[in-house]
């Protein structure tokens, strides 16, 4: 796993702060809890500065980390479920 990850729950209402970094590359991850699922937080990628082949490498390491956190969590871009946990 080449990033890492920082995560706070609840820093406004339902909104969690999610601190992505891989060398000097810095950013936060939109992520929330589900609206529809009892505990389920969501991971937005939409609006992340990486390019298609980086998103691909970011999505695979924050489903590892997040399943080492036992979360139940869905991996979300451009509306389409990119990695889950959560039984349908």
């Amino acid at each position: 796993m080449s990033w890492q990850f920082n995560f706070r729950r609840n820093i406004h209402m339902y909104c969690h702060s999610l601190n992505c970094q891989k060398g000097n590359a810095k950013f936060e991850c939109q992520s929330e809890d589900s609206a529809n699922e009892e505990k389920v937080t969501l991971f937005w990628l939409d609006d992340l500065p990486l390019k298609d082949d980086q998103l691909s490498e970011f999505a695979s390491d924050l489903e590892v980390w997040a399943s080492k956190q036992e979360f139940k969590y869905r991996i979300l871009h451009n509306r389409e479920c990119l990695a889950t946990n959560v039984l349908s």
